[in-house]
This record gives C-alpha cells, sequence and structure tokens, in this order.
C-alpha cells in the first residue's frame, strides 16, 4: 500500500516538473521576440475551389502547407490564400510536362500578402527578398505531392522547369498600395 503511494507521489512530481519545464520553454520562446517575427496568417481569408484532378481535402492539405511555410516570412501578413484551376491550370500542365510528375501530384495556390517596415529574406531551397512595405498580389506557391511527406512547398522548382518565356512565378511584381 505504501509503495503505491510513494509512486503516486513521484509520478506527480515528474508531472509537475515537466509542466514547468514546459512552461519555462515557452516562455523563453516569446522573450526571445522571434514569434513576434514570423509571418502571420491567422486572419487570412482562404478560397479553395475543388476540381476534378484536386479534391476540397487535397486543397485544404495544400493550403496549411502553405500557412505553415508562410511563416518563414518575417513581418508579413498574409490577407488572401485561395486556388483558381484558370489560373492555375496552365501553370500545373507546365510543371507536368517539364518534370515526371502527373496533374494531381502538382497544385499552384494564389496568395495576397503585405510585407513588413523591414522586408524579410526568405530561405528555403533558395534565396528571396520580400521588399519592406510592399503589397504582394497574385504570388504564387508551387506545391508537389510527396508520398511520405505530403504537399510540399517548391518554389524553386518552378523557376527551373517553366520555359523563359513563361512569367516569373517566384518573383513576383509587387503591386504598391498607395
Amino acid at each position: 500500500m505504501e509503495k503505491k503511494q510513494y509512486n503516486r507521489k513521484i509520478a506527480g512530481v515528474v508531472i509537475f516538473l515537466a509542466l514547468v519545464l514546459a512552461f519555462l520553454g515557452l516562455l523563453a520562446w516569446k522573450l526571445s521576440g522571434d514569434w513576434r517575427n514570423r509571418g502571420r496568417v491567422e486572419d487570412a481569408v482562404i478560397e479553395l475551389t475543388p476540381t476534378a484532378t484536386h479534391s476540397q481535402t487535397d486543397l485544404d492539405a495544400a493550403a496549411e502547407a502553405v500557412l505553415e511555410h508562410f511563416t518563414c516570412y518575417r513581418q508579413c501578413k498574409l490577407e488572401r490564400l485561395w486556388y483558381d484551376p484558370a489560373q492555375a491550370g496552365p501553370l500545373e500542365r507546365k510543371v507536368c510536362e517539364n518534370t515526371d510528375r502527373q496533374p494531381e501530384q502538382v497544385v499552384v495556390l494564389f496568395a495576397d500578402f503585405q510585407s513588413g517596415d523591414q522586408g524579410c529574406l526568405v530561405r528555403e531551397n533558395y534565396e528571396q527578398y520580400i521588399k519592406q512595405d510592399t503589397h504582394y498580389r497574385d504570388y504564387r506557391f508551387l506545391l508537389l505531392w510527396h508520398p511520405d511527406l505530403g504537399w510540399q512547398v517548391q518554389n524553386s522548382l518552378i523557376e527551373q522547369n517553366l520555359p523563359e518565356s513563361t512569367p516569373a512565378v517566384v518573383t513576383p511584381a509587387p503591386t504598391p498600395t498607395p
């Protein structure tokens, strides 16, 4: 009987210490200031139109991948994320033509976002500078399906595989807002 009470006390102490360590870790992260610089997605309007190629479930998962990826866009605020089959279709077909991907393994999502007052350098498989205080419209995210990983943002691949006559996908022309 005494041993059970002793084990319960030890378990309680271990759980309490784990909670204290988790709290201290969260507090240290918040105090570091990094959380304030992350790309903000919480107020974004998301509009996804399913097609015969991309189901609502696929598009939701692709959008979730973009939302997670967008946190790398320091001090930027995502306003809108959408899938437009008419806009995305030609880009997706070109990627399929230049790779071994099937149409259901490629999706292009579009976004509007505002950059912060310091601009930022997005690092992924490439480096891309986001200009300060700029409103980006029709920014394009290329996603590829990986069986083990799900949807992955692959912006750099679209630059390498689309013909030069195709408008740039990764480097959008910023549309300043007065």
